[in-house]
């Protein structure tokens, strides 16, 4: 299963695992969120997230958070999350932050060096 998600501000939910059932795809979402620093979401810009869970009972997730950037050096922002469902709650396994930098400013793949 693989879901797509555009918002432009989205409510902020404060807890550190959900559990899962059918009903509950977006709360995957709202986990890795919650785990962003607050003032991510606190500028306009466009936002893709994706969320990737295979199966019809997946024990695995993956959560991407792409933000366009207003800045001179970086382009685009992701944020990947891996997650894995433990006695039924999907808990976080690793958060990774990597950077598309604008046209003659660096590496124009995602990356985790700094942009120039």
């Amino acid at each position: 299963m693989l879901l797509y998600y555009y918002f432009a501000t989205l409510p902020l939910c404060h807890f550190a695992a959900w559990a899962n059932n059918e009903e509950h795809a977006l709360p995957l979402i709202k986990l890795a969120i919650n785990a962003m620093d607050a003032g991510y979401f606190s500028e306009p810009g466009n936002l893709r997230i994706t969320q990737t869970a295979l199966g019809e009972n997946p024990t695995a997730a993956t959560i991407e958070i792409e933000k366009d950037l207003a800045d001179d050096a970086v382009a685009i922002e992701k944020t990947v999350f891996t997650l894995h469902r433990k006695n039924n709650v999907w808990v976080i396994d690793t958060q990774a932050t990597t950077f598309k930098c604008r046209e003659g400013r660096g590496h124009q793949t995602f990356s985790p060096a700094c942009c120039q």
